[in-house]
């Protein structure tokens, strides 16, 4: 029997306050959308919540608009500025990234069959973004894989998040023994401010020149999808014959017209609909697992464990090889590496943590000035971007 759509979206904001609230009492150890997927999957199987409840919540359409909107969102967070100071940063995470793509898609064929080792780089990676791309590129042609980046996104801070934590923590006592009373002391720390600062370029533009007094959600949200809808006409009308992927095109210009001040950095973070679309996408993927037996899900569990073990040894030691190239240390190379699988929010956790180490308020602002781009690296540049990219190109072998 159908729900009400009352009745649906009341059931979906408890299981999504639900999960949330144990992944809080946990740490995050057991990460939000882990718990979220069994509560599903268990709801489903026994019948206790209709598999259409999250359509009936209407949930799904506010993913479509997530899946719309994200992509252009992440793009106008690249700040080049910060990666330029932290040029060997990236490099370390662009030089991992890849070669985990390329483990993943050319060594693990044998174990997973050519379509997972395919499919499983860019979801590794990505965000909830990065999987919902992959999970609507698969859903014509193979419905079947349309779930595999669902509940690789449920099992990404299982793995990422002990190890980033344990390292993050051996890492600050190195910079805790190397601190210098006398030093950054009076230089507070702040990173929201930080990333203001060193994201002029993306404010001086003409996105400066409309009043805040007209800056509401529809203005942000307009603005995103005016930069998708020329995005999707510069690929029906020029860029088809390039099999260049939509999402491709739309980080592309999301990305040129934030540089050119044509469009407001982090424009859903400002529009009050973050959080609303955050659980558009969690509506995406509970509507996929509601749509796949239960054989075929608990199938892929075993390719899951498997895809993450590798992953999680192969960016520790390339975190490890790191160190040694750029000099700083293991802790550091690793903490950098595996964050590359985990992304904003769990990360600003993480840096609370940490900063919780030291003693006084200098030493706690001088450990988030050391620890911030650690953890800012790999979101920015792999989790919201490069996975995109890879992900793009990877569906185009299945």
């Amino acid at each position: 029997m159908s729900w009400s759509f009352e009745l649906s979206f009341f059931i979906f904001l408890i299981i999504v306050f639900a999960s949330q609230a144990l992944a809080v009492r946990l740490h995050s150890l057991v990460p939000m959308p882990l718990i979220m997927g069994i509560f599903c999957i268990i709801g489903f199987a026994l019948n206790i919540i209709p598999k259409d409840f999250v359509v009936n919540s209407n949930m799904t359409a506010v993913g479509t608009i997530a899946f719309n909107v994200f992509v252009i969102h992440n793009a106008t967070m690249i700040d080049i500025s910060f990666l330029k100071e932290h040029s060997t940063d990236a490099i370390a995470c662009i030089l991992g990234s890849l070669i985990l793509t390329c483990i993943l898609a050319l060594c693990t064929k044998g174990i997973l069959g050519q379509k997972l080792s395919l499919l499983s780089p860019g979801p590794v990676l990505g965000s909830g973004a990065s999987c919902a791309i992959a999970s609507y590129s698969v859903k014509s042609t193979h419905p079947e894989l349309s779930v595999y980046p669902w509940m690789i996104f449920m099992f990404q801070g299982l793995f990422s998040v002990p190890v980033v934590t344990w390292a993050l923590k051996k890492e600050a006592k190195i910079i805790l023994n190397n601190y210098n009373d006398s030093e950054d002391e009076t230089c507070a720390f702040n990173p929201i401010e930080n990333n203001k600062r060193s994201n002029l370029l993306h404010i001086n533009g003409l996105c400066k020149k409309v009043p805040s007094a007209y800056k509401t959600p529809a203005y942000y949200l307009g603005t995103i999808m005016i930069v998708n809808i020329f995005s999707k006409y510069l690929y029906t009308e020029f860029l088809t014959p390039c099999k260049l992927n939509t999402n491709v095109i739309a980080l592309c210009i999301g990305f040129i017209f934030a540089q050119l001040g044509f469009l407001d950095k982090a424009p859903l973070n400002k529009s009050d609909s973050f959080g609303l679309l955050l659980m558009g996408l969690m509506g995406l993927m509970a509507n996929t697992l509601a749509n796949t037996p239960l054989d075929s899900i608990l199938s892929l569990f075993g390719p899951i464990i498997f895809v993450f073990s590798v992953s999680t040894l192969v960016l520790i030691l390339c975190g490890i090889a790191a160190g040694r190239l750029f000099g700083y240390s293991s802790y550091r190379g690793i903490a950098l590496m595996a964050n590359c699988m985990m992304g904003f929010p769990v990360n600003e956790m993480l840096l609370q943590n940490v900063a919780k180490l030291a003693e006084s308020d200098s030493e706690k602002e001088y450990l988030a000035k050391q620890i911030f781009p650690i953890l800012n690296t790999g979101t920015m540049l792999i989790v919201n971007t490069i996975s995109i990219l890879i992900v793009s190109i990877m569906v185009n072998f299945i």
